[in-house]
């Protein structure tokens, strides 16, 4: 709900009503939520405090620095103030606040008993010139709040002046490069550089290397029956006797038999059969490296 109260007014009154911002200058960009900048709401609230004064004061004559989406100069915008001879300037503008929970109005009024504090707000609430300092080499002054596209290959600062007469404001922006690369030294391609894994890393297919003979007698030598494997996760390792029945398994990083069955029992001596599956790291694909084989001990 719009309220305003006037004082008695004289004849033809004139009002400069300023729609702030517009066509290339955005202002406020607001959060995105609802496809609309500042240039879009102070437009809306101007023309519909332009028909509230026609409607309730058919005396006064409004004059509108902008109708549409547009960007009239700051030195248009005077001239037609100016020109007009305007007894009243209104400039709308949008407040920008990072809490949520922000509701109301602010008015700043500015007369001639403040000219200078006048001229230091319209200076910094109304920029028309921007210069870039990339920190790669590159600058720019541009008269708009455009997105400015640039390529890094080191990290650096970012420094923009907003200028409008003889006030500037700076900001500054730190932009870092990652060195992206695989950052796991068990890969193949491993990155020492890398401060960013962009999940290129290759591994190498897994190793075998199976023994055929074991001699479990508690002398302290060869008395486990165990595989060599390099580049392996996990090894699975299944024992068979002469029927092939599955009298041992195990699995693990480095599983080994010892000549006994799965309950403890000692083995008679002679031959049995073995099978090993051997899963490795990912390949280029993303799949777990198999390797499988199979002998007689």
């Amino acid at each position: 709900m719009l309220s305003i109260a006037f004082a008695p007014l004289p004849p033809n009154m004139v009002v400069v009503i300023d729609a702030g911002h517009g066509g290339s200058d955005p202002g406020n960009l607001g959060t995105g939520r609802f496809g609309s900048t500042e240039k879009n709401v102070t437009l809306d609230v101007a023309l519909r405090l332009r028909d509230y004064i026609t409607e309730r004061f058919p005396d006064v004559k409004i004059v509108m620095t902008r109708t549409s989406d547009a960007y009239p100069s700051l030195k248009s915008r005077v001239r037609m103030a100016n020109e007009s001879e305007a007894d009243l300037f209104i400039s709308i503008h949008c407040d920008a606040f990072t809490s949520p929970n922000a509701i109301g109005s602010s008015t700043f009024v500015m007369g001639m008993h403040k000219s200078e504090e006048s001229l230091r707000v319209a200076m910094q609430e109304n920029a028309s010139i921007y210069q870039w300092n990339f920190g790669n080499g590159n600058t720019a002054t541009v008269g708009n709040t455009n997105v400015q596209a640039q390529v890094y290959t080191e990290s650096t600062v970012i420094q923009l002046i907003a200028i409008e007469g003889n006030c500037s404001d700076t900001a500054y922006a730190s932009v870092v490069i990652a060195i992206c690369g695989c950052m796991d030294p068990l890969a193949t391609n491993y990155n020492s550089q890398a401060n960013f894994d962009d999940g290129s890393c290759l591994y190498p297919s897994p190793i075998v290397i199976a023994p055929n003979v074991f001699t479990p007698n508690s002398d302290g030598s060869n008395e486990t029956w165990l595989i060599n494997t390099t580049n392996a996760t996990n090894v699975t390792i299944t024992i068979l006797n002469r029927w092939g029945n599955v009298i041992f398994e195990s699995s693990g990083l480095n599983p080994s038999w010892n000549g006994e069955t799965q309950a403890g029992a000692e083995v008679a001596d002679g031959v049995y059969f073995y099978k090993y599956l051997v899963e490795g790291y990912p390949d280029s694909l993303g799949e777990t490296q198999v390797l499988e084989g199979h002998g007689f001990i």
